[in-house]
């Protein structure tokens, strides 16, 4: 690459510039976890370690990318911790997280009235005079209880709660700089870039998972509640993905309506909290989770790891191409976490990915592959249903959403 790349690095507070006692800088951006950039200063000296500005909740503003070329823009974030190491040389390593771990440290029990979620996600961004991103949603909540919850925990529930409906993919919940994003993941947008592989460009490296392809699917999400106006029993069931959110896997494995794997080889004695939600409120709601829990879990079956040349530009949750590693690995991925070297050389961008964002099939055996006996690998046939039936444990509740 032609370009040479840069670095500039303040302090907010003291307005210093300390980019020339910089020996290393790293940044994470991620959408399942704080982002964090991570900066080290060699040979330093005791002075450097008794500066009062590079301590605990200042400020880090910094930017990367190529001199004449693309940049990330300006960012800021929240000193963590700085960690001095006096070996034969003295070192400092200072991590700083984006601002969007605020909504970590407060919890609240607050109950919100007649409000969407969407709604819910903007009230709390003012609280923390911050900039918000949504896609509004429609169901009003007469009371929503936040539970002592934190506010990141909170709106990563309300994301879930929200869970899917038939026009587009599930909700999610991140924060990129000042900013909260309460947005329905999709994997139809437009490619952000092609990396090809063997074209002698950009790609250094590229690892699916192979492991995760050959783990169980989820092929069924059931969700059992009573209508909370009528006092009807209901049981709604997700089985297949219904969108883009295409599933590669090929064994039966359900899931309750929080995510998580139910046992199908042995019937539990007891249910434990963790993987029982309280009973939706109807059978709309109780269809929009089950079909969310379905299409996050089946979105996770590929995973790959790309290393490329510095992309300062390209963001986690955003969709790349990657071709010439044949026609299973080919097509489109989403970026679930991003890791700019800026320092090495040559700076690098490793790219955590997830497939399928094209919609399309890996190949024609995985979209005709049958349902198979999660045990035995056998072809069930046109008896996978009544068999996948057997297999999930329904979950009823009482009118005061109690389990029976």
């Amino acid at each position: 690459m032609a370009e040479s790349p840069f670095y500039k690095v303040t302090i907010q507070e003291s307005g210093e510039d300390i980019t020339d006692m910089i020996s290393k800088l790293s940044f994470e951006d991620c959408l399942d976890e704080d982002d964090m950039v991570s900066i080290t200063v060699d040979n330093a000296d005791t002075d450097f370690t008794d500066r009062n500005d590079i301590q605990a909740n200042n400020h880090l503003i910094f930017m990367y990318g190529f001199i004449g070329g693309s940049t990330t823009g300006q960012k800021i974030a929240v000193i963590k911790d700085s960690e001095p190491d006096f070996a034969d040389t003295i070192s400092v390593t200072i991590k700083a997280r984006d601002l969007g771990f605020k909504l970590k440290k407060d919890t609240s029990n607050h109950h919100w009235e007649n409000k969407t979620s969407s709604e819910i996600v903007k009230d709390i961004a003012k609280i923390f005079d911050m900039q918000c991103v949504v896609d509004e949603t429609t169901t009003k909540h007469v009371s929503k209880a936040q539970g002592n919850r934190s506010f990141f925990q909170f709106c990563k529930k309300l994301a879930k709660d929200e869970g899917a409906d038939e026009k587009g993919g599930s909700y999610e919940f991140y924060v990129r700089g000042g900013t909260i994003y309460f947005t329905k993941r999709d994997f139809s947008k437009p490619s952000k870039r092609t990396f090809t592989y063997g074209d002698g460009t950009s790609v250094i490296s590229f690892q699916p998972s192979f492991e995760q392809e050959n783990e169980a699917t989820s092929m069924s999400v059931t969700a059992s509640g009573v209508d909370k106006d009528s006092g009807e029993a209901f049981t709604v069931k997700a089985e297949k993905p219904e969108t883009k959110e295409v599933s590669l896997g090929k064994a039966p494995v359900n899931f309750d309506v929080d995510g998580f794997k139910k046992n199908t080889n042995v019937v539990p004695t007891k249910t434990t909290s963790g993987n029982v939600v309280n009973s939706p409120g109807n059978k709309d709601a109780a269809k929009k989770v089950a079909s969310g829990a379905n299409r996050t879990a089946s979105a996770v079956q590929l995973k790959a790891t790309l290393k490329t040349e510095l992309e300062p530009t390209i963001e986690a949750g955003e969709i790349i191409t990657v071709n010439g590693v044949g026609k299973r690995y080919s097509g489109n991925w989403q970026i679930r976490k991003k890791t700019d070297d800026v320092t090495e050389s040559p700076a690098t961008s490793t790219f955590e990915l997830i497939k399928n964002g094209t919609g399309k099939p890996i190949s024609k055996a995985s979209s005709n592959a049958k349902t198979q006996n999660t045990t035995t690998g056998e072809s069930q046939g046109d008896s996978s249903k009544m068999n996948t039936k057997k297999q999930v444990k329904d979950v009823n509740f009482t009118v005061d959403g109690k389990i029976k």
